[in-house]
């Protein structure tokens, strides 16, 4: 179980050991904002516009996902088939591959 907090961090839980903090995983320069499971990896967003990877077998920073705009990632929503991770900014949808994790496509929200 994870969480994301203002300050910056995230804390992976550990229920096993009656809730006790297992992790804390630090990379963002902004209020965590959404937080999702992809199968090997956890994903975050934040307010300062990026998305960071971390791969859950050892708890580490795999990857930082960034494009120039820098807008808040709000929410994010993991789809197993066809294996994408879609994020919510103020004006646009990205859509990323989760195994290369590279942005397929990009929607525009309408007004």
């Amino acid at each position: 179980l994870l969480s994301g907090a203002i300050d910056e961090t995230i804390i992976v839980w550990d229920p096993q050991q009656d809730w006790a903090p297992l992790k804390k995983l630090l990379g963002h320069k902004g209020h965590i904002l959404s937080l999702v499971g992809v199968p090997g990896y956890a994903v975050s967003s934040s307010d300062e516009g990026t998305v960071i990877v971390w791969e859950t077998k050892r708890w580490t920073l795999s990857q930082t996902l960034q494009d120039s705009q820098e807008e808040a990632v709000s929410h994010m929503s993991f789809a197993p088939r066809p294996g994408v991770l879609l994020c919510a900014r103020d004006s646009n949808l990205l859509m990323f591959d989760t195994e290369w994790w590279s942005v397929v496509r990009t929607l525009p929200i309408p007004p």
